[in-house]
């Protein structure tokens, strides 16, 4: 299954969309994130982003601590200025599919400037 419903724009080999490459950071360096499986979240992001063929329009790194602590894992999408708390293995298609594909930041998960959540 090389594609997936919301990589439909995308077409192997030809130009996506968008010309500016997307970094979403993982924090895996920090203390809470670490503990939290925040290497697991890292893993099954690439492992989608590749599955979908988008590896050319996103870029996953790890990160050291965000200082976002109790909202771990932590997932920031740079080039966006938007980070996700809680995040966990199953909301990695959620934040590639919603945000990244479609512009539409994920309220549960979003952690606002002043490090809340929203509820």
């Amino acid at each position: 299954m090389p594609h997936s419903s919301f990589s439909k724009d995308h077409k192997p080999g030809g130009k996506c969309k968008k010309k500016e490459r997307t970094r979403l950071l993982v924090c895996t360096e920090g203390k809470h994130c670490s503990r939290l499986d925040s290497e697991d979240v890292l893993k099954v992001l690439r492992k989608t982003i590749e599955k979908c063929e988008l590896d050319n329009v996103l870029k996953v790194k790890k990160s050291d601590c965000l200082g976002l602590c109790k909202h771990g894992p932590v997932v920031s999408v740079e080039t966006h200025g938007v980070c996700y708390g809680g995040v966990t293995e199953a909301d990695c298609k959620d934040i590639i599919e919603r945000h990244v594909e479609k512009s539409k930041p994920i309220k549960r998960l979003h952690i606002h400037k002043k490090g809340k959540k929203r509820k």
